[in-house]
């Protein structure tokens, strides 16, 4: 399942993005531009506007104000729930993550990267590195992760990650 979400649905973008969908979002896109990146990409395209949709678009109406609400809506027609990943795509990119094992040669990498540089703490306790291949960004299983979490768990979305 691809989404697409119109400007006012940034937030449930960043939701579904962080469960591991892949979900198109520029609040500045036109909503005939949003059809066509839909209708091209294969993409449910996610709205607050009554539009009806096209043989060659889907389209599901948010109706709730709370990106949470909204989340929990599109879980009730998707198998949301099913089909997570949570935590495995770029939350700037909207591309997956691939691993990245830590060396002398992923060091050297960090001044090609916009991310934060890894904290020795991060190295001591082993903790599993993923970067963006677009961006460079690095990704680990930090306090942020709990964060999302939470705000997750508001959407009904239990995650449980092992490292």
């Amino acid at each position: 399942m691809k989404f697409i979400a119109e400007g006012d649905l940034g937030q449930l973008a960043k939701r579904l993005i962080m469960l591991g969908f892949d979900c198109s979002y520029d609040g500045g896109m036109s909503l005939i531009d949003l059809f066509q990146a839909a209708a091209l990409e294969e993409r449910i395209l996610l709205t607050r506007k009554p539009l009806a949709e096209t043989m060659k678009i889907k389209i599901f109406r948010v109706t709730a104000d709370d990106p949470n609400q909204q989340l929990a809506e599109l879980a009730g027609i998707y198998p949301l729930f099913e089909r997570a990943e949570p935590f495995s795509r770029c939350l700037v990119c909207n591309v997956r993550l691939e691993e990245l094992k830590y060396s002398a040669a992923a060091e050297q990498e960090k001044d090609k990267r916009d991310g934060p540089e890894v904290p020795e703490s991060v190295i001591e306790r082993g903790l599993p590195l993923c970067y963006c291949p677009k961006c460079r960004r690095i990704y680990w299983h930090g306090s942020h992760i709990e964060r999302m979490k939470t705000q997750l768990a508001k959407a009904g979305f239990e995650i449980r990650i092992e490292h």
